[in-house]
């Protein structure tokens, strides 16, 4: 039962990678999607805890988390959300 957590942590990075990848290269400019990502990424992120009153949800604003929503972007974001919903 303790590498049920260690699994869904792994396939959460798995999909938000996956997803990383082929949205930086679907363009032919991966440096202005990563850019835009990374700006995506931390817009959720605080939106996430701007909304916290309303849906009881938010996320520590830590080195993790801020580097999760910067390099994974929005997809980084959700699987914190639901590792925090599943596991907090």
């Amino acid at each position: 039962m303790k590498a049920l957590p260690i699994v869904i942590i792994a396939l959460t990075a798995v999909v938000g990678a996956a997803f990383l990848l082929w949205s930086l290269f679907r363009t032919g400019r991966p440096f202005v999607s990563f850019v835009k990502m990374c700006f995506l990424g931390l817009a959720a992120l605080m939106l996430v805890n701007l909304s916290e009153p309303v849906t009881g949800i938010s996320l520590p604003v830590n080195g993790v988390s801020v580097g999760c929503a910067s390099a994974l972007g929005v997809p980084g974001v959700a699987s914190l959300v639901v590792c925090g919903v599943i596991f907090g």
